[in-house]
């Protein structure tokens, strides 16, 4: 049987540098790099 996940690759990267632990909330896993904070959440939201 083969193993499958529910994520997927988008291909997309970003252009930072991160040391910090992500932090997630309401939905969103945020991102601190040396440049900008990131949000991600499902859908673009």
């Amino acid at each position: 049987m083969k193993a499958t996940s529910p994520y997927r690759r988008r291909g997309h990267t970003l252009p930072d540098e991160f040391t910090a632990s992500p932090a997630i909330s309401s939905g969103r896993i945020y991102l601190r790099g040396f440049r900008a904070l990131y949000a991600i959440s499902e859908g673009g939201k």
